[in-house]
């Protein structure tokens, strides 16, 4: 699911089509409309202009929102996968909607350039499947969750890894950022919500990689 920027709309999807539009004040749908297999992932763009999703190809497509919660498909402008293992099921977009991390594979990272539809850095790091990924408000840094109990973050322009936060005890399904971007909170199988500040990676870490 993913709410409209405004709020006033939200997209539900599953694994069959159909797609709905759902007006969230009166609970009424206002749009319907098949997207082939269903969807696998789904994100709506702070910037109030693009809806991300896939539909188990392994290819970012987009759409245009419209007024009334109405949706126009884009179908010049996707992201290929290129190598990445069947479907995309991670979306997120940066604050300023020109940059987008999906999950590529199990347990990389993509960041794309969307106006260039390229992939500007594969980051690497996380010994399990990805669950969760979400950039801070100022959009330099990115925070993920994964099933190997840990939550990483990591320069959104470089891919250096900051910091590895380690405490769940269970998979860890999701991370996000405080809205002043300097703690994150995870939660995870282990039937906790943790709340950490931003700690550097220490010495003996190894630093996972992060390829151009």
């Amino acid at each position: 699911m993913a709410f409209s920027p405004d709020g006033t709309h939200l997209i539900s999807g599953a694994v069959d089509p159909p797609v709905h539009i759902w007006n969230t004040e009166t609970g009424l749908e206002t749009a319907h409309f098949n997207c082939g297999k269903g969807l696998s992932a789904l994100a709506s763009s702070p910037d109030r202009m693009l809806i991300a999703w896939d539909n188990w190809s392994g290819t970012i497509r987009f759409w245009r929102w419209l007024a009334g919660g109405k949706v126009q498909e884009c179908p010049d402008q996707c992201l290929v996968g290129r190598g990445s293992s069947g479907a995309v099921f991670i979306i997120a977009f940066s604050p300023d909607g020109n940059t987008l991390a999906s999950d590529s594979g199990l347990t990389t990272i993509r960041i794309w350039d969307i106006s260039r539809r390229q992939v500007r850095r594969v980051i690497r790091g996380h010994t399990a499947n990805i669950r969760s990924v979400a950039f801070a408000p100022t959009g330099n840094h990115l925070a993920s969750a994964a099933e190997d109990m840990t939550v990483r973050i990591w320069d959104a322009q470089t891919g250096a890894a900051i910091a590895v936060l380690r405490g769940h005890t269970r998979p860890v399904m999701s991370a996000v950022f405080s809205p002043d971007g300097t703690r994150v909170l995870s939660g995870s199988w282990d039937h906790t919500l943790r709340v950490w500040d931003r700690v550097h990676v220490p010495a003996n870490e190894p630093q996972p990689d992060a390829d151009a």
